[in-house]
């Protein structure tokens, strides 16, 4: 108790400063005032000799998408998992508005949304009545839960779907349907683990559109994937993982700036330029226009 009380106090008093234990973060000025939804102060997790999670801080801000990228077994889902109180950390703590879930675990769960890997659905239950099963676990009152039902139908674009079984529905509509499972209600922050995980390409830019959407209702969005352009594709900032600890947190820009080769560009000339030799008249010239579009560019052979 004393521990989480002094992990709380260390947050308060630092309310406008990042808290983050990446090995290489990126300054975050928050210009537009976000609020720090979610706050993980210290998390650790061990499997007897095996430290999955390995002290790791970061915030999560309204409005915002993080993705927790990594590779498989290097922390991700464990994290996710302690962050919705599937599994008891064995340090740290976990803050939702300002408030520790281990204050009143029940009162933080009715606040955050769960999108596991799979779809977790009944056959026989139509998508509202999954909506509606959800909302009331999360305490709504019965004109709440038909509010919130309507008003998540209306973000997933569910109309077609939202009278019909789940055996009836396609895997793209499942998928969707799991999603809005995770937002109906008075929600503050969602957690996606790997929610594009075996899809096909045309479905899963579709939950991508879904997903990008939902920051702007004011949500606090954690998701993880082990997929770089699924990361750069939806993420505000990109957190990385590895073997439990957090290594880097920033923009995509910063994580391709500080550890990326960036992007190679090769001119080939065709076979007519080549042997008039005018390749090497021109080349000089090619390697100026590339400077002046790219200035952070540099030749590396020729």
């Amino acid at each position: 108790r004393q521990r989480r009380e002094s992990l709380l106090d260390q947050d308060t008093q630092s309310e406008d400063e990042e808290i983050s234990s990446a090995l290489s973060n990126e300054r975050f000025d928050n210009v537009e005032g976000l609020k720090k939804n979610v706050q993980v102060l210290n998390l650790s997790k061990s499997f007897g000799n095996l430290k999955a999670v390995d002290s790791i801080s970061f915030p999560v801000y309204e409005k915002q998408i993080l993705c927790l990228l990594g590779h498989n077994g290097a922390g991700k889902t464990t994290t996710i998992n302690m962050l919705t109180g599937l599994l008891k950390p064995d340090h740290g703590d976990v803050l939702y508005d300002g408030t520790s879930m281990f204050t009143n675990i029940q009162e933080a769960r009715t606040k955050i949304g769960f999108c596991s890997q799979t779809d977790i659905l009944f056959a026989k239950f139509t998508a509202r009545e999954h909506l509606e099963l959800i909302a009331r676990l999360r305490r709504l009152t019965e004109e709440e839960v038909k509010e919130a039902v309507d008003d998540t139908i209306k973000k997933l674009s569910l109309h077609d779907e939202e009278h019909k079984y789940t055996e009836q529905l396609t895997s793209g509509s499942k998928r969707k349907l799991s999603l809005a499972m995770a937002i109906v209600g008075k929600i503050k922050a969602v957690f996606l683990d790997e929610p594009t995980s075996g899809m096909d390409p045309q479905n899963r830019r579709m939950i991508w559109k879904h997903i990008k959407e939902l920051k702007h209702f004011g949500l606090a969005l954690l998701m993880t994937t082990h997929h770089l352009d699924e990361a750069e594709e939806l993420a505000d900032r990109i957190a990385i993982m590895s073997k439990g600890k957090l290594l880097a947190l920033g923009r995509s820009e910063f994580m391709k700036k500080n550890f990326g080769v960036g992007y190679h560009l090769t001119v080939i000339p065709n076979y007519s330029v080549n042997q008039k030799g005018n390749f090497a008249r021109l080349a000089p010239e090619i390697e100026r226009i590339v400077l002046e579009t790219i200035p952070d560019s540099k030749r590396v052979a020729q």
